[in-house]
């Protein structure tokens, strides 16, 4: 079970238009002091 659920307004897309999932993830790791 998740500790923390962080919703956003949209996800970042790429050329074809398929969401990036990455990039949220580093960007929580990056925000919470996480490595």
């Amino acid at each position: 079970m998740p500790q923390r659920i962080v919703f956003v307004a949209d996800l970042p897309r790429n050329t074809a238009g398929k969401p990036l999932k990455r990039q949220p993830r580093e960007d929580y790791a990056q925000r919470s002091g996480a490595d």
